[in-house]
């Protein structure tokens, strides 16, 4: 249950000299988060890229560096749009096992689209793969359309979790087996969310740092007088 703070005591806490250290605090940590986060990134991308066409899904992590041929998705999850235009996708990424019994899919992950030629070469991909799996003739080719990813992982938000989890209730998987399959990754295809990670944080980081300066000052001042 939550309970209402006047609005009058808020101001009041927010102006105080405590109050004033507390949110510069929490500017800091932040800042340092966004900052580190940026530069593990950056230091995965520089390392080899894992397959995840022959990785185990299981052992993936935060910001690791990922660089595979996908051949296979298995719809869109969600998208963002801005003043009624799609700015970004999210799609569906299986961790597809294809075998001589046939296809076996052990987990699923997102992946992060935000160009109409991505759009157009998933969208394909996954138009060839519904038709690779409906085929009773033997006749459509494996893999006619691929694209090569390069990118690191990132973790899913709540909105990102809650379509996904969506998606594959409606593909009929119980909450059990979602626990089970879904990895609460995206795939980012780019460099360039990094170096945003990088600046914004280290931007907050100052930012926090010469508040609180200002507030210990503030309230070294206080005390003398």
């Amino acid at each position: 249950m939550l309970i209402p703070i006047p609005r009058d005591l808020f101001l009041k806490f927010a102006r105080s000299t405590f109050g004033r250290i507390l949110s510069s605090v929490g500017t800091f940590v932040i800042g340092a988060g966004l900052l580190i986060y940026g530069l593990l990134a950056d230091v995965h991308m520089n390392q080899p890229g894992v397959d995840l066409n022959d990785a185990d899904w299981s052992t993936l992590r935060l910001t690791q560096h990922v660089e595979f041929d996908l051949d296979f998705l298995v719809g869109e999850y969600m998208s963002r749009t801005k003043n009624e235009e799609v700015v970004s996708r999210s799609y569906v990424v299986p961790d597809r096992k294809l075998e001589e019994e046939g296809l076996y899919v052990d987990h699923f992950l997102g992946l992060e689209a935000d160009t109409g030629q991505e759009y157009v070469t998933y969208d394909k991909i996954i138009e060839n793969s519904w038709l690779w799996m409906t085929d009773e003739t033997g006749t459509v080719e494996w893999a006619k359309d691929t694209a090569h990813i390069n990118g690191y992982l990132r973790r899913m938000n709540w909105r990102e979790r809650k379509y996904m989890k969506e998606f594959l209730t409606d593909a009929g998987y119980t909450e059990a087996e979602i626990k089970e399959v879904m990895v609460p990754y995206v795939i980012v295809a780019s460099r360039k969310p990094i170096g945003r990670h990088i600046v914004y944080g280290a931007f907050i980081l100052i930012f926090g740092v010469v508040g609180l300066f200002f507030s210990f000052r503030r309230k070294t001042l206080d005390g003398q007088n």
